[in-house]
């Protein structure tokens, strides 16, 4: 969890590791390269957000998980 300005942030990273969000690369950085270079001024603050929350501390739930 992460907390800032008085908001708690939980990453959830649903078919995607946290790694590649982190580093934009693999699946996740295909789609994310493609869909973010129709919008270049917001493209660095994205990447920073998404770097920082690839950092965060989480809790891994497998595929087999029963809620």
């Amino acid at each position: 969890m992460y907390r800032d300005h008085g908001h708690e942030v939980i990453p959830i990273f649903y078919n995607v590791e946290p790694s590649e969000v982190r580093n934009q690369s693999g699946k996740f950085g295909e789609v994310f390269n493609r869909s973010s270079a129709k919008d270049q001024p917001e493209n660095e603050a994205w990447r920073v957000a998404l770097r920082k929350a690839g950092t965060i501390s989480s809790w891994h739930v497998g595929n087999d998980a029963r809620w």
